[in-house]
């Protein structure tokens, strides 16, 4: 069983913890699809596809990559981080080590089995992108 942050007590469904309308949109004209704080990584609420919880061994941010940065939901979109303490659990097995996610829907034998990374594009924090499908969305 996963809870967050006290069963969502003091959080919300926008990364900085504010509520605000579906509709909510970057600033200017057509608006910006990131907030100047980062918020959001999508054009609006209605086209973001959710959240995946991933889990990185490493106590210090800065040492957080894409190679030890690991999903374990499902394959969602990554759009809020959390500096978390695992409590209460009863096994001493890790996740496994991330693989970068493949495109395959024309062959599903290619697909990667197993522990994923996010998918990431266009994306500075992590210096590298792992998305090489070409998506016009």
């Amino acid at each position: 069983m996963t809870t967050l942050s006290y069963d969502g007590k003091f959080t919300s469904a926008w990364p900085d913890g504010k509520d605000h309308d579906d509709n909510w949109a970057g600033p200017g004209s057509p608006p910006d699809c990131i907030q100047d704080d980062g918020a959001m990584h999508t054009n609006n609420q209605s086209m973001a596809a959710g959240t995946a919880f991933a889990i990185s061994y490493q106590s210090n941010m800065a040492k957080v990559t894409m190679d030890n940065l690991v999903v374990f939901t499902v394959q969602e979109q990554y759009m809020a981080g959390y500096k978390c303490n695992v409590t209460g659990s009863t096994s001493s097995k890790k996740v496994a080590t991330a693989q970068v996610a493949k495109y395959c829907e024309d062959n599903k034998d290619g697909c990667v089995k197993g522990a994923k990374q996010m998918i990431a594009f266009n994306r500075k924090i992590f210096r590298s992108r792992n998305l090489v499908h070409n998506i016009n969305d």
